[in-house]
């Protein structure tokens, strides 16, 4: 199964990156148990070049899960 997280981008683009990576962190949680494949697509310009800490925070949720169990 392959899964489209679009909603973190969104929420992302609200300016709610704590939201952002709260759902990320579900979607990890859901791999512990679930096999599936999770595609994410942030654009370019989602985060201020300044806010390396949300940006880090995302990449290092997504680090955490590249293939399901």
């Amino acid at each position: 199964m392959r899964v489209f997280g679009e909603m973190v981008a969104l929420l992302v683009s609200d300016g709610d990156v704590a939201g952002a990576m709260a759902l990320e962190d579900h979607w990890n949680e859901l791999a512990a148990s679930h096999r599936f494949r999770l595609f994410c697509a942030y654009p370019s310009d989602a985060f201020d070049a300044a806010d390396t800490a949300s940006l880090t925070g995302v990449c290092n949720r997504h680090s955490h899960v590249l293939v399901a169990r």
